[in-house]
């Protein structure tokens, strides 16, 4: 009479673990910078509303932008929420976005600047190290674009 193996043996079932653990190894830090740069989408999203205020503003004003369109003035929303380095709170509603900001721009140049504040450092959760995102729109011949800077597009967190 023929001996039917029931099951597997030891050496089988740590070839399978080890399939796993090489696999693991690979997939959470892939889905680490994923989580990571989903949430670097809510600063790129906290700029939108501020963008199309300051894009009315400065076809209103074509040729005062860098004075009347500031934080508070002409449709432009007041400088939102405060970012230190002891203390990040973040804004009602945002787990990320701790402060946005509307600085003033050079007539000619540029328009006014948007700054997004982020609560914690996406790499490494340091609130020290906070991410920055950071539009400055450029007048042309073919309308208002926006050029992104800051530390959250050079750690490639958000596009450029």
């Amino acid at each position: 009479m023929k001996n039917v193996q029931k099951g597997f043996n030891l050496i089988e079932l740590m070839i399978v673990v080890a399939i796993i653990g090489i696999l693991a190894a690979v997939a959470i830090p892939a889905y680490s910078d994923y989580t990571k740069k989903a949430k670097a989408t809510e600063l790129v999203q906290a700029a939108s509303g501020l963008k199309a205020a300051i894009e009315i503003c400065m076809s209103d004003f074509p040729d005062a932008y860098a004075t009347q369109c500031v934080a508070g003035s002409n449709g432009i929303p007041t400088n939102l929420g405060t970012l230190s380095a002891q203390t990040a709170t973040a804004l009602t509603g945002s787990k990320v976005v701790a402060a946005k900001t509307v600085s003033a721009g050079v007539q000619g140049t540029n328009g006014p600047v948007i700054t997004i504040d982020a609560t914690t450092d996406l790499k490494n959760k340091a609130a020290t190290a906070a991410l920055t995102y950071v539009l400055t729109p450029v007048a042309g011949s073919a309308g208002i674009g926006w050029t992104a800077s800051g530390t959250c597009v050079s750690d490639n967190f958000c596009k450029q």
